[in-house]
């Protein structure tokens, strides 16, 4: 069977740069598909054209409105091509609205010096565990598996007197198995629960307005990684005036760190 995220990823060519695909109910957000799935179309559409060159390096979204369910077209065009890095901007229109627009770098990545500053947080091993079932009427929360190492969300009691931490450390994977590859990392770095939720757990309008993710991994590191959940971190710094920050990290089984992010969100209270 044809994995929901393949089927959620899947555009047909329309013409040279153009490309159509449409939303799934799997990835199913509060209106239309969630940002992680909207961000890998745009990846996509850039992947499939027949002009790129190199694998991907980094890709930021700007979550102009929200996509709605059915049919959207993606057209991408090549903005500069050097020696080693390709350029490409990307747009998602639905009904003559630009509901999406993409930064999208790719470079052909060889031998170099290769130093890890970073260090992958103690954790437990993922199998050892629980599965955390995340509440709530958002369908994309049930196309990953999350195992909470520390800081998850607490959907079943009223706030307490203060802020909750903003960071979580939890294992992702997606449900059912996947083996790991630069769409399904691009989703991943969009899947954790926004901030302002975990910190303050009252439900109310918020949502993500722009997405950066860099791929920090090889491309032979990312599919070593097979179906094994990577480790995520996820933190903030400041919440105030509608937005919040936010910053992620993922990780590899062996250590490697194979993607970070940033993040903006404005939440309405």
């Amino acid at each position: 069977m044809t994995h929901p995220f393949d089927i959620a990823t899947r555009l047909i060519p329309l013409a040279e740069g153009l490309f159509r695909g449409e939303t799934t109910k799997a990835y199913g957000n509060m209106a239309g598909p969630y940002g992680g799935i909207t961000a890998a179309n745009m990846l996509q559409a850039v992947l499939q054209d027949p002009r790129h060159a190199g694998v991907p390096v980094s890709i930021t979204v700007n979550l102009c409105g929200a996509v709605g369910d059915g049919t959207f077209d993606i057209s991408v065009r090549p903005v500069r091509q050097g020696k080693y890095i390709q350029h490409w901007a990307v747009e998602l229109v639905q009904n003559g609205q630009v509901l999406t627009t993409a930064s999208v770098i790719l470079a052909a990545r060889g031998e170099s010096f290769d130093h890890q500053a970073a260090m992958m947080p103690d954790a437990p091993p993922y199998d050892t565990c629980p599965v955390v079932k995340m509440a709530g009427p958002l369908p994309w929360l049930a196309a990953y598996d999350f195992r909470f190492v520390e800081g998850a969300p607490d959907f079943s009691h009223p706030p307490g007197p203060g802020p909750n931490p903003a960071r979580s450390v939890q294992y992702i994977a997606d449900n059912p198995p996947r083996p790991l590859d630069y769409l399904s990392l691009c989703a991943m770095i969009d899947s954790f629960v926004l901030r302002v939720f975990t910190v303050r757990p009252q439900f109310g309008p918020m949502a993500s307005v722009s997405i950066t993710a860099h791929f920090t991994g090889h491309a032979d590191e990312i599919k070593a990684q097979g179906t094994v959940p990577v480790l995520g971190v996820v933190d903030a710094a400041r919440f105030g005036g509608n937005f919040h920050d936010q910053t992620m990290q993922l990780w590899a089984q062996n250590g490697k760190l194979l993607a970070t992010g940033s993040q903006m969100v404005w939440f309405k209270t």
